[in-house]
């Protein structure tokens, strides 16, 4: 499953910088996006920090540090992938490498994510997001749905034959 999950984190990290690329675009120099649909905005959000903006900082050592991590998480999840012989687990490893290595880019390249999708209700917001974190958030999603509907697994990540 190493290279169809890795093309897939391929596919996923390089549709999210064209995104953002055309969101930085239309965005740098506008003071507050603009609404796609209703409850739906477009805005440039500049997170510093990790998961919605959690230990948020403007140093340098903090984007380096987050760099860093991120990079040995995607190494452990690769090294991972060599083991995986059940597609769905694939595919959700392949969508959270390829979320993290798209803000990893931003990261090095901005010093910070570039999130812009800002849902809403009335003044309510949810923080905003960006489609490398949708690739994670469905990553993490595809990989506990993989845990708890087959059975327990071999050193190969092999279901166990039952009884």
């Amino acid at each position: 499953m190493l290279g169809p999950a890795l093309t897939l984190a391929s596919l996923v990290a390089g549709i999210d910088q064209v995104v953002k690329y055309l969101v930085l675009r239309a965005l740098i120099g506008t003071p507050s996006g603009f609404t796609l649909i209703p409850g739906v905005d477009i805005a440039l959000v500049w997170n510093r920090g990790l998961v919605f903006a959690f230990l948020a900082s403007p140093s340098a050592l903090a984007r380096w540090a987050f760099v860093l991590l991120a990079l040995v998480l995607v190494s452990a999840l690769v090294a991972w992938l060599v083991w995986v012989r059940r597609p769905g687990l694939g595919l959700a490893l392949g969508l959270i490498v390829g979320g993290a290595l798209g803000n990893v880019v931003d990261r090095v390249i901005y010093g910070a994510v570039v999130d812009y999708i800002d849902l809403y209700s009335g003044e309510s917001h949810w923080p905003a997001f960006n489609l490398a974190d949708v690739a994670i958030l469905s990553g993490v999603g595809f990989l506990i749905i993989d845990s708890l509907l087959l059975r327990p697994l071999g050193r190969a990540g092999r279901a166990q034959p039952s009884g």
